[in-house]
């Protein structure tokens, strides 16, 4: 804390957080910051209409529930800054990854779920690996109603285990968990009617995974991986905290004394190594510490990506995004990544010498 240096938009309390490593913030200037900058995303994209029902995703953590107060406290403003959409809470069971006996999960479990009762809004629960369930009939609960899954939690669990366990590297196994954790959320969404669905995402989360995306070789995906809205599935999904950092945020929860749960995840105790997007998340907060402009750097050149109007009308299955990998160019990010990947396996320079001449023709 800076205690003895006053706020600098205030000037009269004292100060609460450093931000950019210049700006001292007293704990409501903060809070008003970080307020205005969520509702001014979600207003000068003129994507939510009066009425609308929004699915929020909710992990329970720091982002999800900073999100869950601000859009809370919108609904309370007085009429001219009003939100006026409908919120409804959605969370995704991940306890299947976990080491942990269930019994050590239920109270975890618990707490999130209680959480989200708390809001007294809409909330539906599902389970990660209903994302191999058989059909769409009842795979998720609805916490008011209390209704409950009807298919073979088992049939699931071992399908979707069996895949999961056949994934080598810790990079691809954190890949197929978000595809499959956005795939039931998508699926949530259109069931039940839902306009559009609110992801809480941070700028810092967004563009370690722009970089990320960007090393494992990823192409057509990295607009709609990086934008404020994302148009791939049938129900639009929208990034409303995008230009808040991880810290901002952090500081924020503190300050407004909220309750929220740590989780465990794929790369919870892993090494600085162990994953393509562990090590870029340690390389760009060290940037971000001693350059304070590069995540929003980072953030706007994604702003900046554009898909060619030449594409596929066929759609990846898990991604929803157009499928690039026919016909495609010799410069590409496909391409790219397979030089890559035989330069690794191959000493013979002659690999070498083929893109090359794959490139002039």
């Amino acid at each position: 804390q800076n205690g003895s240096i006053k706020c600098k938009k205030c000037l009269v309390n004292n100060g609460f957080v450093l931000l950019q490593r210049k700006d001292v913030f007293c704990g409501d200037c903060l809070s008003d910051y970080c307020s205005h900058k969520f509702r001014s995303t979600i207003g000068k994209s003129k994507a939510i209409h009066s009425g609308e029902r929004v699915l929020i995703a909710f992990s329970g953590g720091v982002n999800s529930s900073a999100m869950v107060r601000m859009i809370t406290d919108g609904l309370k403003e007085v009429q001219h800054k009003k939100l006026r959409f409908v919120p409804s809470l959605v969370h995704i069971d991940e306890s299947i990854l976990s080491d942990e006996p269930i019994e050590r999960n239920e109270p975890i479990i618990k707490e999130i779920r209680d959480l989200m009762l708390d809001t007294k809004w809409q909330c539906f629960v599902s389970s990660l690996h209903m994302s191999y369930r058989e059909n769409d009939t009842n795979f998720y609960t609805d916490l008011i109603q209390q209704s409950v899954d009807s298919q073979s939690d088992n049939d699931c669990r071992k399908a979707f285990m069996d895949s999961f366990s056949g994934i080598k590297s810790l990079t691809s196994k954190q890949e197929f968990v978000k595809r499959m954790r956005n795939r039931l959320i998508a699926d949530i969404a259109y069931i039940e009617k839902f306009d559009k669905i609110f992801f809480a995402n941070n700028s810092t989360d967004l563009a370690i995974n722009l970089m990320s995306d960007v090393s494992v070789g990823k192409g057509i995906q990295l607009q709609s991986e990086a934008a404020f809205i994302d148009e791939r599935n049938e129900t639009p999904i929208l990034r409303p905290m995008r230009e808040l950092t991880a810290k901002e945020i952090t500081f924020y929860v503190v300050y407004q004394k909220l309750n929220f749960v740590v989780t465990k995840n794929l790369a919870t105790n892993t090494s600085l190594k162990s994953s393509i997007q562990r090590m870029t998340e340690t390389f760009l907060n060290g940037l971000q510490s001693e350059f304070p402009a590069t995540l929003f750097t980072i953030i706007k050149t994604g702003d900046k990506l554009k898909v060619s109007d030449s594409q596929s009308h066929d759609k990846c299955i898990v991604c929803k995004t157009s499928i690039d990998t026919t016909d495609r160019p010799k410069c590409s990010a496909l391409e790219s990544l397979r030089l890559t990947q035989n330069l690794s396996n191959n000493s013979n320079y002659d690999i070498i010498e083929e893109s090359n001449n794959s490139a002039n023709n």
